[in-house]
């Protein structure tokens, strides 16, 4: 009887621990998808400087100017130079963006 009351007991912390453990992974799920958000963010943030940026350089005069097909590319282009700036050199500014969806959802 004692040796069955400590095989439960054991099996009920068992339980409670593996709930715990599923509670800090969800906690830590949630965490992750807000800074994806906020990495998302800085990235199409970053994104819309660099084609205005781009814009400044009036590339329809120049006489090798492809069209409508590099128009397309060097979005695409500009897109993932973008993301590879924001995961660089751009940690500052995706911490505050985090800190911000933090707090905001918090207050919620």
């Amino acid at each position: 009887m004692f040796i069955e009351n400590n095989y439960l007991n054991s099996k009920i912390q068992f339980i409670k621990s593996d709930n715990k453990f599923n509670e800090i992974n969800k906690i830590k799920e949630e965490e992750l998808k807000k800074r994806e958000v906020a990495e998302d963010f800085a990235s199409l943030f970053t994104q819309m400087l660099l084609k205005e940026l781009r814009k400044s350089l009036h590339e329809e005069n120049n006489p090798l100017y492809g069209g409508f097909t590099e128009e397309v590319f060097k979005d695409m282009l500009y897109e993932e130079y973008s993301k590879a700036i924001t995961k660089q050199g751009l940690k500052p500014l995706v911490d505050l963006i985090y800190s911000s969806v933090i707090s905001h959802s918090s207050g919620m």
